[in-house]
């Protein structure tokens, strides 16, 4: 009889509600999850068989442990991200003495192993990519021996606890088999609704950005390993062959990758076969320095509709010394001219309060924006990741306590660019950069007096930053539950609508 694999997906967002007196409310998920997938492969290939429970609200034990019973596994792995570790750890302690065995796994174990591995109820966790450890552990159960897995820790039977260092990762992965899309029941994903499916080819990334999870995830592997990794051009064909064959309705793709593995002989055969074998249209994420005049043209032969950049800041001073994004504006200014060449359409990430930033460099970051002309720019807050350098930062500065509460909007409190004026920032963005926008497409005297008029009224401390905020967060969040009811109920006109947008 085969042994069973459980995964458990919390897949939902915690957010503190400051009209409910600063409970923690809950936003609904439903999304995909590339690593679930690949390892879910990965258990099936070792003859295991597999299942998952994909919690897109918070359920409670009984109803979590009916499904358990149901499944009757021998393994129960966790997808544990910081946001819901408490409810992760709940789990672990509804499984105790069960005679499961229980780990943890993803971006919260990685960082507070320590912590982690104290839960009630839990086995073990991974550390990092999970792929080759996982295969050694199910070669193994359930006699795991002296516990000696790399990327492992053990909480044995009496108590104590065995420490393995991260493992090789998985450096080739042609090797891995294609993940196992059908362990998602694609029409209740988020994405599925728009009739999307999302894509990642790659791992790691050559760059080492202060507020991104791989500089804390590389750092994890002895130098000299292979962080950077991508598909062959036949494997990525292949993958996507398979994601489309499991959600044949699939319209258009979304490559989540943080760089799309652009060199020449690669992408000249990814082109080719892309066109000939795919050919559905798609958004990419890119970075700057690589979307040259060849470049563009190539992603607009093989369908390719947007490219989400990150612009993060207009003032090179913080991309260089505190984001470290290795980039010039000048070569910003370059890819956002070649998307508009070839018809591109562009989305520009934009961080608002920035540890030590000031209202006047997201001044700059609004004319940025104004001066490039994306498509749509979308303005997020800066949110302290743990493990990340930026956070590193915010807290040597005094700007961010990891031991406090974490606000609904603004966690990073700076004396300079007070959170109301951060919030301000964030919620009337695009208002700004679009009225930046107009002024520069005045004759150039009436330009600059508009500019300027635009600056005061960024600066002046005469608005009512709050007031202001907080009315069109509500009418946003009225206008996001038509949106959902329409989803729900008006399937049909709901894709209607989102395909005339992201193809007009």
């Amino acid at each position: 009889m085969k042994r069973k694999y459980l995964f458990v997906y919390p897949d939902f967002e915690y957010r503190v509600d400051a009209k409910k007196n600063q409970t923690r409310v809950y936003e609904k998920g439903g999304w995909y999850n590339e690593g679930i997938a690949q390892l879910a492969a990965i258990v099936e290939n070792e003859g295991w068989d597999v299942d998952m429970i994909h919690i897109t609200r918070p359920i409670s034990k009984d109803e979590f442990l009916t499904k358990v019973e149901k499944i009757k596994p021998d393994v129960v792995g966790m997808n544990v991200r910081t946001d819901v570790y408490p409810y992760c750890e709940k789990v672990a302690e509804w499984l105790a003495g069960k005679g499961i065995h229980i780990m943890a796994g993803s971006y919260h174990p990685s960082i507070y192993p320590d912590q982690v591995i104290k839960w009630k109820g839990l086995d073990s966790l991974v550390i990092g990519e999970a792929e080759l450890p996982l295969i050694e552990f199910l070669k193994r159960f359930p006699d795991l021996g002296d516990y000696k897995i790399g990327s492992f820790w053990f909480k044995t039977k009496d108590g104590k606890i065995v420490k393995n260092k991260p493992c090789a990762l998985a450096e080739d992965l042609d090797k891995l088999p294609l993940p196992k899309f059908d362990i998602f029941d694609f029409n209740k994903l988020l994405s599925s609704k728009s009739k999307s499916a999302l894509a990642i080819i790659t791992r790691g990334c050559p760059y080492r950005c202060t507020y991104c999870w791989n500089n804390f995830h590389a750092g994890l592997y002895p130098k000299g390993s292979k962080f950077v990794r991508y598909r062959s051009a036949a494997n990525a064909i292949s993958y996507l062959k398979k994601l489309v064959k499991t959600f044949p309705e699939v319209q258009r793709l979304k490559f989540l990758d943080d760089i799309l593995p652009m060199y020449t002989e690669w992408r000249k055969e990814f082109k080719e076969k892309y066109i000939k074998e795919i050919n559905i249209p798609f958004f990419c994420n890119f970075r700057a320095n690589f979307l040259t005049e060849d470049v563009a043209k190539m992603l607009k032969d093989m369908g390719c509709k947007y490219i989400f950049f990150g612009v993060e800041s207009g003032n090179q001073k913080i991309l260089n010394d505190i984001l470290k994004r290795g980039m010039t504006l000048d070569i910003m200014r370059n890819a956002f001219a070649n998307c508009r060449k070839y018809g591109i359409k562009t989305i520009a990430y934009n961080i608002i309060g920035i540890p030590h930033e000031k209202p006047e460099n997201m001044i700059e970051t609004l004319k940025f924006n104004a001066e490039i002309q994306p498509s749509q720019s979308i303005p997020m807050i800066f949110c302290p990741y743990p493990g990340t350098e930026l956070t590193e930062m915010a807290i040597a500065a005094g700007y961010y306590s990891p031991n406090k509460p974490r606000d609904q909007y603004v966690s990073c409190v700076m004396k300079d660019f007070p959170p109301n004026h951060v919030l301000f920032a964030a919620t009337f963005f695009r208002e700004f950069f679009r009225a930046y926008q107009l002024a520069y497409k005045l004759p150039k005297p009436f330009s600059k007096i508009l500019e300027r008029i635009i600056d005061k009224i960024f600066l002046s401390n005469l608005i009512p930053r709050k007031l202001l905020s907080q009315s069109k967060i509500r009418f946003v969040s009225l206008r996001n539950k038509l949106a959902f009811f329409i989803k729900r109920n008006f399937k049909f006109l709901y894709v209607f609508i989102t395909q005339k947008v992201l193809h007009r």
